[in-house]
């Protein structure tokens, strides 16, 4: 079983540019993809996959553009290894199913739920814990526990006393465990409830592939991010790669997926040339210094050099309001990060402390509904004392307010207004014309305006307030442009400035000093998200990351 070409892309080297193609004055220039094409392969003959979502789309988007196809004619197997499961699960094997997944969009969660509420199983929307982003599961319900065993347990080819063990030794000491026999009666549980309701979850699309031993009838395999395949994907790709002429595109420096199996030794097993790619455009001298540093202690890994930017950039030691205080004085991107999601919790406590917009990588963002088109925006703004459009006035008709607060037919009228003429300013003296003086009065103040007219929760309100006076409007209306997530989940991309946090939770400490490589490579992932500065912040634990 031997490997075409072996891909190896430091940080911000290229690796999806060498693997597809990349934009060169506005010319798509081809990378291994665009040769193919160039020599008669057709693109739907063509595997093209990646670890997760966010690689396997920025393939896919290269992979359009450079073949000339609409979105709409993407081939089936342009897809994640999940993507591509499910293809088949409802093709060949002509399954019409619904995807069931507490941690995927809110219908699949919604499909969960409906188990989760026929068995009297605690679930909540939002009590994830990040067990696909941290290595710790904090989650703090017991549906989410208990998916994450089976899950777990699935994807890693684990029986049941393994897999039991495993996921006592990634729960968070805060989080009380379910038996086993909890666990086992959940397994038995949920596989009937899908088979009877027509639902898969993730691990399915998987085993749908793996235990099949399905091929794909194509005539190449093109993989990215392969160093964070689990057990199971990795099965499924050896045998591919038994089939299938294969060029795989990773770095084994980068590999944080360990404790869900992850392992460069299979990689290293391969047979095949190694093409390193040795510049990156990502990091200047001061910050790929740092990482190299902490990289080249590990010994499972293939050695490599590669050559940073040319500008120095700077590694800077600093506290949480001085480094986000900065982020508000100018207008570059910024990643806040930590090792696991409880102490991202705290830091975002501390920016809702301290009246600093941000937004949460899973997505969760506390100003959402001030940016959107609706009740909220235009109730602040009016209480602000800004000229709002008719259009975005007229939503303070959909408010669920108190309806003394509206003169007779307003709310008709104001519609109609903004339908006549949606872009005409109006200020708050102007809203006289719809609302009783008790509804103008409401509009006199922004804590007012929002509890009412908007009906946010007084937390909020108040988090709105302390941004205001710190920063004015701008910064409430305006996109965030720090995101503070888990080291896992900005994997794959990129800010002006990396902020990094080395507390670490109990758990995260001691799986640390068992696999201290490990944990290099999270930091040296962490670190080689900058384009310009690292800041590593003062640490305020007695458990502090000494590796990195």
């Amino acid at each position: 079983m031997a490997v075409h070409e072996h891909i190896l892309g430091p940080p911000g080297t290229g690796k999806t540019s060498t693997l597809i193609g990349r934009h060169v004055n506005g010319t798509m220039v081809p990378g291994r993809f665009g040769r193919l094409l160039r020599d008669g392969v057709e693109p739907d003959r063509i595997v093209l996959t990646a670890f997760n979502r966010l690689a396997a789309n920025e393939l896919i988007d290269r992979a359009l553009a450079l073949s000339e196809l609409d979105s709409r004619d993407r081939p089936a197997l342009w897809n994640t290894l999940h993507g591509i499961g499910l293809h088949l699960i409802r093709t060949e094997h002509g399954r019409q199913v619904e995807v069931a997944d507490p941690g995927s969009n809110s219908e699949a969660r919604g499909f969960y739920r409906e188990f989760c509420d026929a068995h009297h199983i605690t679930f909540r929307i939002g009590g994830h814990g990040g067990y696909d982003d941290d290595e710790e599961i904090a989650a703090q319900d017991e549906g989410h526990l208990l998916f994450a065993y089976w899950q777990m347990r699935r994807d890693m080819l684990l029986d049941a006393e393994h897999a039991y063990h495993a996921f006592l030794h990634r729960l968070s000491p805060r989080t009380e465990a379910p038996s086993r026999a909890r666990c086992e009666w959940f397994a038995n549980a949920w596989e009937l409830w899908k088979r009877t309701h027509g639902l898969v979850d993730y691990s399915d699309m998987l085993i749908a592939l793996d235990e099949t031993e399905w091929i794909p009838n194509a005539d190449w395999l093109l993989l990215d991010e392969a160093q964070d395949l689990g057990p199971r994907e990795q099965r499924i790709v050896q045998r591919w790669i038994e089939h299938l002429p294969t060029i795989l595109a990773y770095d084994e420096d980068q590999l944080i997926y360990g404790f869900k199996g992850a392992s460069y030794s299979w990689l290293a097993r391969l047979p095949g040339p190694r093409t390193t790619l040795e510049q990156s455009h990502r990091c200047p001298r001061a910050v790929a210094n740092a990482a190299l540093a902490i990289i080249a202690r590990n010994r499972d890994r293939y050695p490599k050099t590669w050559r940073p930017r040319p500008e120095e950039g700077r590694f800077l030691h600093d506290n949480l309001y001085s480094a986000m205080h900065m982020a508000m004085s100018n207008g570059d991107t910024y990643f806040l990060l930590a090792r696991d999601n409880l102490t991202v919790r705290d830091l975002t406590g501390h920016l809702l402390d301290l009246g600093i917009p941000y937004r949460h990588r899973n997505g969760a963002d506390p100003l959402s509904t001030l940016r959107a088109d609706g009740p909220a925006r235009a109730a602040l703004e009016l209480a602000l004392g800004q000229p709002v459009p008719l259009r975005t006035a007229a939503r303070l008709a959909d408010a669920r307010t108190h309806p003394q607060w509206w003169l007779p037919t307003a709310r008709d009228v104001l519609r109609q207004a903004a339908r006549s003429d949606p872009d005409r300013l109006i200020d708050r003296s102007d809203m006289a014309r719809f609302l009783t003086t008790e509804g103008l009065s409401s509009l006199n103040m922004p804590s007012v305006a929002l509890l009412h007219w908007a009906g946010m929760e007084a937390w909020r309100v108040r988090y709105v307030l302390r941004c205001l006076r710190r920063y004015g409007p701008s910064a409430v209306f305006a996109e965030p442009r720090i995101t503070a997530g888990t080291i896992h989940s900005v994997k794959g991309l990129e800010a002006d400035h990396v902020v990094l946090c080395p507390d670490l939770q109990r758990r995260s400490f001691e799986s640390a000093e068992l696999d201290p490589e490990a944990e290099r490579r999270l930091g040296y992932v962490a670190y080689t998200r900058a384009r310009r500065t690292l800041t590593r912040l003062h640490a305020e634990t007695g458990l502090e990351s000494t590796w990195w």
